[in-house]
């Protein structure tokens, strides 16, 4: 099937659901959504006028600005009918200086309405990839630093909830980054977060729940049956989704320790402190 809108430019964003039965694809220039059933597309979104402040010592007729839709895979289709782009803006003079430029991350209905930016700090780069929480709440956004975790709501779209920091470089953009995320045994019931980091790395993190996980395929006879067993399991709505990770913005240095007090603490106590927490249950001002 082939799938046209873009006009022959480049398509560098691809992502599909299942959930909602829909695909999108991306160019600098617009996103389109095409349906699964038939091919048809059924909207086309370009990048959004983003306006931010004027530098200082510049007039404002002086600038030009131009928004496209940053060369990345990083797009999540979430399962209450949102998307998340991202999207990159300069700013510069009319001899062709750049004075600026902003990524943001874009959240649009399937619609193709607006609904709302999040600018990102400099030192994030451009994210490289967007993974959507099962329940369809929050996004979890790979980029400079570590990941980000920001709730989808029309009421406050991509609010920054919190943050899995690999590196303490937050002035600059020091290349080392969070390239992709995943959890097991499925999205549906996460105890495991593995993010693939730079130059080939892997964070492994203990996620709230493992424990209990862990205590009912014990008695499993072989470690086959086990994962068997969770994966044919019927998906059940994650209420808390991840947990936190030991506290808001907190840094992942020296994880692995980490994790081994984690879970000594868990066998001791019955609970292990999880990625996000339950921090799409607060009421947020």
């Amino acid at each position: 099937l082939r799938l046209g809108g873009h006009k022959g430019m480049k398509i560098h964003g691809v992502a599909v659901s299942s959930t909602m039965f829909v695909c999108a694809t991306v160019s600098s220039s617009r996103c389109c959504i095409f349906s699964l059933s038939n091919g048809a597309m059924l909207c086309s979104i370009s990048p959004p006028d983003i306006e931010f402040p004027v530098p200082v010592g510049v007039n404002d007729g002086e600038i030009k600005s131009e928004t496209v839709f940053a060369d990345s895979n990083a797009v999540s289709i979430c399962a209450s009918g949102f998307i998340t782009l991202v999207c990159q803006s300069k700013y510069f003079t009319a001899d062709g200086e750049i004075l600026r430029e902003i990524v943001t991350l874009e959240l649009f209905t399937l619609e193709g309405t607006h609904i709302g930016s999040k600018p990102l700090e400099s030192w994030r780069g451009i994210p490289n990839k967007i993974v959507s929480t099962f329940d369809g709440r929050g996004i979890i956004v790979c980029g400079g630093g570590g990941t980000s975790v920001h709730l989808v709501s029309a009421a406050k779209p991509l609010l920054f909830v919190d943050e899995w920091k690999i590196s303490r470089d937050d002035e600059i953009y020091s290349g080392i980054g969070a390239y992709d995320i995943d959890f097991g045994p499925s999205i549906s019931r996460p105890v495991v977060a593995v993010a693939g980091l730079s130059s080939g790395a892997l964070r492994i993190h203990a996620l709230k729940g493992i424990s209990e996980w862990s205590e009912e395929n014990k008695k499993r006879a072989t470690m086959t049956e086990a994962v068997g067993s969770a994966l044919a399991r019927p998906a059940e709505k994650v209420k808390g989704l991840f947990g936190v990770v030991k506290g808001k913005g907190s840094g992942l240095v020296g994880l692995g320790k980490e994790i081994g007090r984690e879970a000594m603490s868990n066998v001791k106590g019955g609970s292990v402190s999880g990625f996000l927490g339950d921090v799409f249950k607060k009421e947020y001002p």
